[in-house]
């Protein structure tokens, strides 16, 4: 449920602009409104296979220049990896043995 996803938010928040909850219309949204779910920085997205609402917007809290460009790099290299995974038969993922 949504209670175990409170432990990560924290260290989610510096990573990113702006942050939302994605939950099914199935789910009970009330939990998502209390202070551990940091409505003030957070928004919610009501998504099922076929469409999606943002029911709360998410506050833009701008990364410094520093820490987007280590984000970007993070996730350049990584796309990087899976393409030449995917392309080369020989070619392991990071940390695979084989």
């Amino acid at each position: 449920g949504l209670v175990g996803s409170e432990m990560c938010i924290e260290t989610d928040l510096e990573h990113c602009d702006r942050f939302y909850w994605a939950v099914s219309p199935e789910i009970d949204r009330a939990p998502l409104e209390g202070e551990a779910f940091r409505p003030n920085r957070c928004g919610i997205i009501v998504a099922d296979a076929y469409d999606a609402e943002i029911l709360r917007p998410a506050p833009t809290h701008p990364l410094a220049a520093a820490r987007r460009k280590a984000e970007v790099e993070r996730l350049a290299r990584t796309a990087m990896r899976r393409m030449t995974v995917a392309a080369d038969s020989e070619c392991s993922p990071w940390g695979g043995v084989e």
